[in-house]
This record gives C-alpha cells, structure tokens and sequence, in this order.
C-alpha cells in the first residue's frame, strides 16, 4: 500500500503508543523517510516528515519537530497540513507570535477550506481570550469561527475558560449567551447566567430576571448551591433596584421554602420572616399556611404571631388563611 496515505500510519501510532514502543515506530518512520528518495516521492516524504515531527513534539523536542516541519514545507506539498502542524507547534511550546501568524495564514485560505479556515478562526480566539488585552479580538474571532463552522460545545468550553479567568464584560457575555442558548447544553446555560448575573453594572432588574432564571435552572439541575448563590446575588440586587427588596421577595420565599424541606425551621422563618418585611402577598401568605402545617405547627403558630404582632392586616390575613 501506500506509505504516503495517512491511514497507515495512525493504527500503528496508536498501538505504539499503548505499547511504550514509540521509539520503534520513530525509527520504522525514519527507516522509510530514508528510502523515499525519488522526486516522486514528495507526498511521502511529507506525510512521513508531519509524523516525524508529531513523535518529536509529544516527547517536547520542539527543535527537532520544527525541523522535520520544515523538511515537510520543502517537499512543496500539502502546505496547509504543515501550517497546521506548524501551528500546533508554536502553541506547545508558548510561541504566540508564530502561532498567530500560522492560524493568520490558514483564515485566509478559500472557500474549499472551509473546515480548515474555522478550525483557525477557533485557535485564534482561544489565544485572543486568554489575554485581557485582547479579549475584543477573541469574540470576534470566535464569532467569524461560528459562522464558518457552528460548534457550539467548542465555542462554549473556550467562553468558559475566557469568563472565568476575566472580568464580566458585555461582548463576551453576549456571544457566551448565543452560544449556550443555542446549545442542547443546559449546565453551560446554567454557567452563562451566572457570569451575567455577576455583572455589577447594567440594568438592574434586567440582572435580577437573568438570576432568577438561572435559579430556576438550577433548581431544575438539582444544583442547589449554585441556586443559592444566585438567589444570595439577587437579594443583594433587590437592595439597588427601584422597588428595593421588595422586587426580590421570591428569591427570599425560595430560600424559606429549601429551608423548611430540608427540616431547617430557623432558617425557613428568617427568610419567611424577610419576606414579610419587605411586601405582604398571597404567596407569602400561603407558605405561612404552608409552615404551619405538620411536626412543627404550634412552633411556626408561635413564630406567625411574633413576626405579625405589629402587622394587624396580615395577621388577620394570616389567621383566615391558617
């Protein structure tokens, strides 16, 4: 067969590599380099030179697999493979000015590498995003990168990692917030609507709705932490919003509501009692019949009279209901 063809070699990489005989494949690879001398021979050497410098770049002798890149790059063929391979290079071993120049190279291949140019476009943004000061040109790399080639777990895992190593900023939500609500991915939903809700500029009732959603989902995900954290992060916002706490009286019924399933009857009458500071409702009203019902009636019939002494309306309110 072949030795040029690709295929050939992979299986046998594979098995060396669980084999620990990855020295034997280098030199079964370089055996055969030795042998394709004819000029007719170019796609051979090529592929062989590409493998050579693989073995070379995982074992991290950077020199030598830039050198068999280079040998590659001579043979006059398959030179968008050895861009790539290029790339790769420069990215393992920290080079982020020949990397970049590399992936520049391969965006602007034609439309016949289409698959080839995206994959580019996402290298580049993961470079741009990790660097603060280049954040802006990361979103519209990986913006470019989603409409050549739509990859939405791709392009999440790499707003992931550019959210939570930067400071909230608007553009990078705003793509973070495409790519998840595009995505089949509910945990990276989850993970963007809590990036939003950090934001601590913007609309603040606007903030407050995406945290409840994301409460929601939490809940929904059965990740009560983070849907704490969330209703903890709207409370706080309620303190900014025009109505005041009074906007965010759901947040503290939710947390009075996980308190009394999870058998914390202190805590469900803080939170409950939080409520009825900050807005009385039919709500409010039904989780005080709600607490009063089972072991600890007569508790939270002591705890109702407490925080509605100085209440007369809810308290009548509270005692038809009850």
């Amino acid at each position: 067969s072949d030795p040029g063809t690709p295929p050939r070699y992979e299986p046998a990489r594979q098995l060396a590599d669980q084999l620990g005989r990855m020295a034997d494949y280098r030199d079964c690879l370089a055996g055969l380099l030795a042998a394709a001398r004819r000029d007719s021979d170019a796609h051979i050497r090529c592929e062989l030179l590409l493998r050579l410098g693989e073995v070379s770049k995982l074992s991290e002798a950077f020199d030598e697999a830039a050198d068999f890149y280079l040998q590659a790059e001579a043979t006059g063929v398959r030179k968008v493979d050895v861009w790539r391979a290029q790339a790769r290079l420069a990215a393992a071993r920290g080079d982020r000015e020949l990397q970049m120049v590399l992936l520049e190279q391969l965006v602007s291949l034609g439309a016949d590498q289409a698959e080839t140019r995206a994959d580019a476009f996402y290298r580049m943004a993961e470079v741009h995003l990790a660097d603060e000061s280049t954040v802006g040109e990361g979103v519209e790399a990986l913006a470019r990168a989603l409409e050549e080639s739509p990859h939405y777990e791709r392009a999440g895992m790499i707003l992931r990692r550019a959210c939570e190593a930067h400071p909230p900023r608007n553009d990078l939500l705003d793509l973070y917030e495409l790519v998840a609500r595009k995505s089949t991915d509910q945990g990276m939903l989850l993970h963007y609507l809590e990036r939003r809700a950090s934001q601590s500029d913007g609309d603040v009732l606007a903030t407050i709705a995406i945290a409840r959603e994301g409460v929601e989902l939490g809940i929904e995900l059965y990740e009560w932490e983070r849907a704490e954290a969330l209703l903890m992060r709207a409370i706080a916002l309620g303190e900014e919003a025009p109505e005041g706490l009074a906007s965010v009286d759901w947040a503290m019924l939710t947390l009075a509501r996980r308190r009394h399933e999870t058998g914390d009857a202190a805590g469900a009458v803080k939170w409950l009692g939080e409520a009825i500071d900050v807005a009385v409702s039919d709500e409010v009203l039904e989780n005080l019949h709600q607490f009063s019902e089972g072991k600890e009636n007569d508790l939270f019939q002591l705890i109702i009279n407490e925080i509605t002494v100085d209440k007369p309306t809810l308290k009548e309110r509270s005692k038809k209901i009850l």
